[in-house]
């Protein structure tokens, strides 16, 4: 019919994302892509998922993501960066660096209990031992209940 009958929005979005540029849904599910988006570099893109995804009673509202929006800024960095995670209900969160041979290098959140919204971490480039760690590629990776993301940094020293 032409009617409106879901919203989606990014959580980050911003005017030149290209938020929409591809689609897919299937059942309840939606995975949204924006192209264009620079959270881990220029144009470098992002996927968002949705779920549910239901047909509105009444007027359209916007879905709340079931996913967790994760970026780092800058990337690369040196000597610190910000990790940005935007969390779409309360509960317990837990984020971690890793290094590119999958070692364990710094847990960041423990687990705490935080409220919905954005949540900021800052790392230093070091380890749990407040050693300095060598240049390279990490990873970072939150889990909030049953929610996992992860993304990619470059320390530069």
């Amino acid at each position: 019919t032409g009617q409106e009958v879901e919203r989606l929005d990014a959580s980050d979005g911003y005017l030149d994302d290209n938020f929409g540029a591809a689609v897919a849904i299937q059942g309840s599910v939606a995975l949204v892509a924006a192209d264009m988006n620079d959270d881990n570099g220029t144009n470098s893109g992002s996927a968002y998922f949705y779920e549910p995804v239901t047909p509105a009673t009444g007027a359209a509202e916007g879905v709340v993501p079931r996913s967790l929006a994760l970026q780092n800024r800058p990337n690369p960095f040196n000597p610190t960066t910000e990790i940005l995670l935007t969390l779409p209900f309360d509960g317990p969160v837990r984020l971690e660096v890793w290094d590119a041979r999958g070692r364990h290098v710094r847990t960041l959140l423990p687990g705490e209990r935080l409220p919905a919204g954005e949540v900021r971490a800052t790392w230093d480039g070091t380890d749990e031992r407040d050693a300095p760690v060598p240049s390279g590629v990490y990873f970072y990776r939150a889990e909030a209940k049953n929610l996992r993301a992860a993304g990619k940094m470059i320390l530069i020293k």
